[in-house]
């Protein structure tokens, strides 16, 4: 039923409807009683008399006679009008986004205030989606100059966890387990005073790395005692370095070692080893460094001539401990190095972000800082495929060789033709091609005589030099 038809539009004798207008509610029962009877007969209940019968039929309500909702799939998508949407409450406010509608991929953010007034911001919860950095959660601790962010795993962010920062104190980042190039799981860094990191699953069986730092003192860049805070730009003196290492089960528990301490203050490196069984303390070995120093450059000129002498085996353990404060010294910087360019990753991305928020550039967003989901994929897929259509059937228009012809004769506007009118059509496109065909024969014919008139003259001017030069023989 159309609410917008008159009264005399519409059918009223339902007992004859052909025309599906009316809708039958309840059932005729007269119709149908014998079919019940004998529905009774075939169930009735033969142990309690009680006749059993039929199922009661079910009606089956008329469908709705408004019309059909549609919803675009794109205004879906946006959840609410214009993609964005606030919603206040005490000391909160709630703000949603619609997939890739903003540059960075916000899709909530959560604003809490210390104040009824919302004024005094407390913390700030940013979630996002479809960056390809893999940020998912950012808090921002406005008063405390704090920063904490979630990633998810990934080897576009280098398999970066967690990040938890305080501006110009520390900074603290965790990473996800199968990071395999260098096993690094936690980094610390205590601004202007310690790093230390911890690992997993590494073939050195090395798992604590630390490094302590002198802001104040002055560098002596003769010696390889320090290391170039590149956040800052300054050189930092070494004050202490130290590497503890796990247990292989495959070697003597004792003699392995446990832990190194390289004081450069002290000027003294402490060895510790793991215990063995039954074993509860063992005194670490302390080794003065400036012993290294002398056994390094004694080991320089007489090597060959110390060889197989009891001191072989002392110099043997001092080289051994000067590469491993060397190789600490190079993990240190490595890491440091990675660990800079990893958060210059970072900062260039956010950089990025904020040149596109002044110039929105469609194509930059989506290449550079965040990547389509599979909705968005197929609906370009979608777009792509209506556009080859429409340009294949543009394509069909343009190679329709009778429409000059239809055009001519005023019936491009028609359907289909009628005998009389597609012989016309047929006569004119046989007259247009006999003219063509006649017009080509005539360019062909004249391009044929000027060819022979060329060819007479070049044949009488070789004569005519032939004949010369019999004369003047």
């Amino acid at each position: 039923m159309d609410p917008s038809r008159s009264i005399d539009e519409i059918n009223l004798e339902f007992d004859n409807d052909t025309t599906g207008e009316w809708e039958y509610v309840m059932i005729n029962n007269d119709d149908k009683k014998g079919e019940d009877e004998e529905e009774n007969e075939e169930d009735e209940d033969d142990d309690d008399g009680e006749g059993g019968g039929g199922d009661d039929e079910v009606l089956d309500m008329p469908p709705p006679w408004s019309p059909k909702l549609y919803v675009n799939k794109e205004k879906f998508a946006e959840l609410c009008p214009k993609g964005e949407k606030t919603v206040f409450y005490k000391k909160c406010k709630v703000e949603f986004y619609s997939d890739c509608s903003v540059v960075d991929g916000l899709v909530k953010r959560i604003t809490i205030y210390e104040d009824y007034k919302r004024i005094i911001v407390k913390e700030v919860r940013s979630q996002y989606k479809f960056r390809r950095d893999k940020l998912i959660l950012r808090r921002r601790f406005p008063y405390q100059f704090k920063t904490i962010e979630h990633y998810e795993s990934s080897e576009k962010n280098n398999y970066w966890k967690k990040l938890i920062q305080v501006d110009d104190r520390f900074r603290k980042i965790y990473f996800y387990h199968h990071r395999n190039k260098d096993g690094l799981i936690y980094r610390e860094e205590q601004i202007g005073r310690k790093t230390f990191e911890r690992y997993k699953g590494r073939e050195d069986k090395l798992i604590y790395s630390s490094v302590t730092y002198d802001w104040d003192r002055q560098v002596d860049t003769g010696l390889n005692q320090w290391i170039e805070d590149r956040t800052y730009g300054k050189q930092l003196f070494i004050n202490k370095m130290a590497q503890k290492f796990e247990l292989d089960p495959r070697k003597d528990a004792e003699k392995q070692i446990r832990k190194t301490e390289f004081n450069i203050v002290k000027n003294f490196n402490y060895i510790y080893y793991h215990y063995k069984e039954g074993q509860i303390f063992r005194k670490p070995e302390k080794i003065n460094r400036m012993d290294l120093i002398s056994q390094g450059k004694k080991n320089e000129n007489e090597q060959d001539a110390m060889r197989g002498n009891e001191e072989n085996k002392l110099q043997q353990f001092y080289d051994l401990i000067n590469k491993m404060e060397q190789k600490c010294h190079s993990l240190i910087k490595a890491q440091d190095e990675c660990q800079f360019t990893e958060k210059g990753q970072r900062r260039d991305n956010e950089k990025i972000i904020q040149q596109l928020r002044m110039q929105h550039v469609e194509e930059d967003i989506f290449s550079k800082i965040l990547e389509k989901s599979i909705y968005e994929k197929a609906r370009d897929k979608m777009k792509q495929s209506k556009v080859k259509q429409q340009d294949v059937g543009e394509a069909e228009i343009k190679s329709d060789y009778l429409l000059p012809i239809l055009k001519k004769l005023s019936l491009e506007d028609k359907g289909e033709l009628d005998e009389e009118a597609a012989i016309h059509v047929k006569n004119e496109a046989l007259k247009n091609l006999k003219e063509r065909l006649l017009t080509r024969a005539e360019i062909i014919q004249k391009r044929l005589v000027e060819e022979q008139k060329k060819l007479e003259q070049a044949f009488v001017s070789y004569k005519n030099s032939n004949v010369l030069i019999s004369k003047c023989l």
